[in-house]
């Protein structure tokens, strides 16, 4: 046989094996098929999941092994959490305070990795309204993303800090609607995100806004959540999966923070063609996000959990009477699956 036959020959049987091992390892389901993984955002398309988003256009998932579905609730990280609980997400993205209060109500959810490192969530009034702080809004109503959800929340939170008896306050729940509710005056205040912040900046809205940080501390933090039968110690596959999303989404992210426009771009491009006329407002909320709430600027630590956030928010929920019981905080996380 020729010796340019041989090689071919070689080159053959070994991708031959990679593949064969590829099955073997698990990567591949046992029909060498990616295996299809949904995960549900707590929120509408936007730029705060470039980090998963850059991790499926550049393909990291399908180096896992992994086809990943999107899809989206507008009840916030609670309304993400219990598609999670229900099997009808496999993996989902919430808040600490969410997950805890979750489990306060026995819904058997966990987090696996943390990208977030600080909160993001503010009430937010009209400049014109005459509010000074949070102490002023007793009697008003206040726009909610969903009940129970971490801007519903922190509102809470912050307005018990500030004296406000919750029973006058309204909150209204208005799934992605929070910024007309606020520009229409369909709401005195809205308990809102960084994102709103940006979003009403670029609309020329002249707003106040208290951010949670200088109130009441930092302790709502977002990260990866699952079913914890999806992790048990006797589901092979279950933690398989978890794993290698977590490692291709960990991909993603630190993709994102490097490459912000492109990732931007290609999110707006493959995800959400409709946000190309805003596509400034959507990189700068990123941006603002990585320097912000990711610090994206010390990657060593990214992802890991940060058990003083989940420590605070077990606290807060407690005190405000949302849980009846105090959570044990390190039981809502696990560490096994970070990168």
């Amino acid at each position: 046989m020729k010796k340019g036959v041989w090689a071919v020959v070689a080159v053959v049987l070994v991708a031959g094996a990679v593949v064969i091992g590829l099955w073997q390892g698990g990567v591949f389901d046992g029909d060498g098929e990616l295996v299809h993984v949904t995960a549900v955002m707590p929120y509408i398309p936007n730029s705060e999941w470039t980090g998963f988003y850059a991790a499926s256009i550049q393909g990291f998932y399908e180096d896992e092994g992994l086809d990943v579905e999107f899809v989206y609730t507008t009840e916030g990280g609670f309304g993400a959490i219990k598609q999670v609980v229900a099997g009808e997400a496999d993996l989902g993205y919430a808040a600490s305070d969410s997950v805890i209060l979750a489990r306060s109500q026995d819904l058997p959810v966990i987090a696996v990795y943390q990208p977030e490192k600080n909160n993001q969530f503010c009430l937010i009034v009209k400049k014109d309204s005459g509010y000074a702080g949070p102490g002023d809004l007793s009697g008003t109503t206040i726009a909610i993303t969903g009940a129970g959800g971490p801007v519903h929340i922190a509102a809470q939170a912050m307005l018990t800090d500030a004296g406000v008896e919750l029973a006058t306050v309204s909150f209204v729940p208005v799934g992605g609607q929070l910024i007309p509710a606020l520009t229409e005056g369909r709401a005195d205040a809205i308990a809102g995100y960084l994102f709103s912040d940006v979003m009403l900046e670029s609309m020329g809205v002249d707003v106040d806004i208290w951010y949670t940080d200088d109130f009441i501390g930092n302790y709502a933090v977002t990260s990866v959540i699952t079913d914890e039968a999806m992790i048990a110690s006797d589901n092979a596959e279950g933690r398989d999966i978890v794993k290698r999303f977590v490692r291709a989404t960990d991909k993603g992210w630190k993709y994102a923070i490097a490459n912000p426009e492109s990732a931007v771009d290609s999110y707006i491009q493959t995800f959400a063609p409709e946000a190309e006329a805003y596509r400034d407002v959507e990189l700068e909320y990123w941006r603002r996000l990585v320097a912000d709430v990711y610090e994206g600027d010390d990657l060593a630590s990214f992802g890991n959990i940060v058990p003083s956030t989940w420590n605070r928010a077990s606290q807060i929920l407690f005190d405000l009477g949302i849980t009846e019981v105090e959570v044990e905080p390190s039981a809502a996380y696990v560490t096994d699956f970070l990168p």
